[in-house]
């Protein structure tokens, strides 16, 4: 009971101190990806590390949302565009004419853009996350389902075990997020577990990239 409430009375200083570490992981992810890149050239790594570079601006505005409900909405966004980074580092290829354009703009990523804006409006809009919750669910269940064909092909090698563990933890993360809204709706207890989670799914990546990427 000591510790519950002592949780609870310093609940925002917790989510500061986790939106922070998480920061930093992707930080480091997104360095050790850039050098990567430079080193292979490889335009899915590139779009790989754009996935933590947006999902590392995600939490900082989390961090912001502490002072203003406002920055909910920038949040969510670099949250969604996260996740169709993640996508379309797997599905590249499949789209012709657009190698050696900018990895943060070209048609199709500004379209992945307004559609990250069109979620993150509609659930600040009506007051909840499970816009967003929903869409990462079917965008991490699509990446999976190429995952899983790649698997079965001749495409294999410790990137694409990186890609298994990103897309499990955030599908798990996702799901338990939206269980969590939907049945404590949000409650003090919730919010907790989910930051907690939050910040164990990060670090896990965070080793992840460490081991995938090491000399």
């Amino acid at each position: 009971m000591f510790l519950y409430n002592l949780v609870v009375e310093h609940r925002e200083a917790l989510k500061i101190i986790f939106s922070l570490a998480i920061v930093l992981a992707c930080f480091i992810i997104v360095l050790r990806t850039h050098r990567l890149f430079k080193l292979a050239s490889h335009e899915g790594i590139r779009y790989f590390r754009n996935v933590f570079m947006f999902f590392g601006l995600a939490f900082l505005f989390r961090y912001f949302s502490s002072f203003s409900a406002y920055f909910l909405i920038s949040y969510e966004f670099f949250l969604m565009s996260a996740c169709f980074f993640l996508f379309y580092s797997l599905t590249w290829k499949r789209f012709r004419g657009e190698n050696k354009t900018s990895s943060l703009f070209n048609f199709r990523i500004i379209i992945f853009y307004l559609m990250a804006l069109i979620i993150s409006l509609l659930d600040f809009f009506w007051g909840v996350y499970h816009f967003a919750f929903i869409a990462q669910i079917i965008i991490f269940g699509f990446a999976g389902g190429i995952i899983f064909e790649r698997s079965n092909s001749s495409e294999k090698g410790r990137f694409l075990n990186l890609y298994f563990l990103v897309i499990s933890l955030n599908l798990f993360a996702r799901i338990t997020n939206l269980a969590i809204s939907l049945i404590w709706h949000w409650n003090t207890i919730g919010v907790i577990i989910i930051y907690l989670l939050d910040a164990a799914v990060f670090f896990l990546f965070l080793y992840g990239v460490i081991k995938a990427t090491k000399e």
